[in-house]
């Protein structure tokens, strides 16, 4: 895999930075994992995947932004191998970057894809299942295993991998449980130049060199983080709506930038995170654009943070963004819902870029 870090040569980042902390960064609330794991949300890569093959049948690079120590480009990588189609994952985080560097990934026991290991493919429980999503099959996990081992090899113990990537899940299982068990691969080397993890800022996505055809550019649960959309903390008391922040701005400076970066028919994929579809209103929220939380489809009438807030001010300046002047349509959806408990709501996941 080539490995290399590039300095921010385009000025100050305003992004704000979340710290990579491992895979035990969950949010209480959701559920939901602020990291990655292998094939997370693995409906939506394939058919991202699926997308990118029928409409640039002769090859595309496929950007991967906010891809943390590669995980997630790997995954990409596992649904389309051919060496016509080149993943770029890009994170702005220097601890993903550096792991990503060593080029040596862990599974393990009790995990979300530790049905990725040898001799479990056939396991199920609870750390599988990827909150907000649906829990692959049986048959589904086999599939993935022969996408991973593909692409992915075996690779030897050695001591320094000891609590490389995972150490905090991995070091808490291994105290606690008898039957852990932890197995390390690597990239095969054919894959390597097809694969290629650096720095890199989506707020400066326009002024990458396009190399050839951008068939995708991926920004899963990345989009709240630059609009400092805290929706969940909000309902539970943990935080105050920004002010000051004009998510609608935001959300069209970026979409302006990945559709001038993207071919014809490319596709944008965002994440599940109900904070990617649902944002807070304030001061610069047009009074048109606002909505009351009990009037969408999030609303759980059951859950106290719910009733607790129904009188809270809502929107979707992403959508707006997205569909101003018909430039995207949403092609693929995926599942998203506030608290845990709550009903999933069906959400788009990936827009495909439409010519004007």
């Amino acid at each position: 895999m080539r490995i290399t870090f590039t300095p921010n040569i385009y000025g100050t980042n305003n992004v704000r930075k979340e710290n990579f902390k491992g895979l035990l960064h969950i949010d209480e609330q959701t559920g939901s994992p602020n990291d990655s794991w292998f094939f997370r949300d693995y409906g939506t890569l394939s058919d991202a995947a699926s997308d990118v093959r029928e409409n640039f049948p002769k090859g595309a690079d496929i950007w991967d932004y906010a891809c943390a120590n590669g995980e997630e480009s790997i995954s990409i990588k596992g649904f389309l191998p051919e060496n016509r189609y080149r993943v770029k994952g890009f994170d702005i985080s220097n601890d993903p970057l550096k792991l990503a560097k060593k080029g040596i990934y862990s599974l393990f026991s009790f995990w979300h894809d530790s049905f990725l290991m040898s001799g479990f493919e056939n396991t199920y429980d609870k750390f599988i299942k990827d909150t907000g999503n649906f829990a692959p099959s049986i048959e589904e996990r086999r599939n993935l295993r022969e996408l991973f081992m593909r692409i992915m090899e075996p690779a030897e113990y050695k001591s320094e991998y000891k609590y490389i990537n995972n150490r905090y899940v991995a070091m808490l299982e291994r105290r606690t449980n008898p039957n852990f068990r932890e197995e390390y691969y690597r990239l095969k080397s054919e894959f390597k130049d097809s694969i290629a993890i650096e720095y890199g800022d989506i707020n400066h996505i326009d002024k990458l060199p396009k190399e050839r055809a951008v068939g995708a550019i991926f920004f899963r649960n990345g989009i709240y983080q630059l609009c400092d959309n805290n929706i969940t903390e909000v309902m539970s008391g943990y935080g105050l709506n920004n002010w000051n922040v004009n998510r609608g701005k935001v959300c069209e400076d970026l979409v302006d930038k990945i559709y001038r970066v993207l071919d014809e028919n490319g596709i944008f994929v965002i994440g599940t995170h109900i904070k990617e579809h649902l944002f807070l209103a304030n001061k610069y929220t047009p009074r048109e654009d606002r909505m009351f939380l009990s009037e969408t489809p999030f609303f759980n009438p059951n859950n106290k943070h719910h009733r607790y807030c129904s009188d809270l001010c809502c929107e979707q300046p992403l959508y707006k963004a997205l569909l101003k002047e018909g430039r995207f349509e949403p092609v693929k959806y995926s599942f998203a819902r506030i608290f845990k408990g709550d009903p999933f709501v069906k959400v788009p996941v990936i827009w495909k870029k439409v010519k004007i």
